[in-house]
């Protein structure tokens, strides 16, 4: 990233899309791993490991936040979250909470309507808009990802990550290969040291 590259992520690391791993107590994901419907064929969305300052981590998942929770436990954990939240409708880390616990009870409309507030929330805040991407890529609302991708490029117009992303996104999931593969290329031949997500890129743009 542009101003995040100081340490390239290590070879092979994937950011898992998968409800079980994701925090309660986390804004944001250090990887994900995009399985595509094909077994033989994989491609990543990738974003850096980043923990931003008195932030939490992204260690715990929800399942073991919620681990040992009876339903009064979770009851009340959410109602805790929801008066946060009147209290301060645009506090980002729960907005980014509620989301996830809607993803894990499997409600996909209200997940989206939280990630709704929390993409306004997080306004030019990269690592959020990296974060809100997955969630949405999540719900299978893939224009939405691509959306909040590009987002983090009108400030940072040669962010890698947000390019490599969009460049699967487009190419893979919204049927815009020549836009997707432009990205990649901004990848695959830009100045960046990420090698191993230039060789991922490279292996997109050379898969049909």
């Amino acid at each position: 990233m542009t101003n995040a590259q100081s340490t390239p992520p290590a070879v092979g690391r994937r950011i898992v899309i998968l409800a079980a791993v994701l925090g309660i107590l986390a804004i944001f994901v250090s990887s994900m791993l995009y399985r595509w419907d094909n077994p033989s064929l994989k491609k990543t969305m990738r974003q850096p490991s980043a923990s931003a300052p008195g932030a939490p981590g992204a260690q715990g998942g929800m399942s073991e936040g919620m681990a040992g929770m009876d339903m009064e436990g979770v009851r009340a954990m959410i109602e805790g979250l929801e008066q946060r939240l009147e209290e301060n409708p645009e506090d980002l880390e729960v907005l980014m909470q509620l989301a996830n616990i809607r993803i894990l009870r499997g409600d996909r409309e209200g997940a989206a309507q939280y990630l709704d507030r929390a993409q306004q929330a997080a306004a030019a805040d990269k690592m959020a808009l990296m974060d809100l991407a997955s969630r949405w890529f999540e719900l299978d609302r893939y224009d939405k990802a691509a959306q909040t991708l590009e987002q983090i490029l009108v400030n940072e117009p040669e962010e890698v990550f947000a390019h490599y992303n969009l460049g699967v996104l487009y190419k893979f999931r919204l049927d815009e290969p020549e836009k997707g593969e432009r990205h990649l290329r901004r990848v695959a031949e830009g100045e960046h040291g990420f090698d191993d997500l230039r060789a991922q890129a490279k292996k997109a743009l050379e898969e049909d």
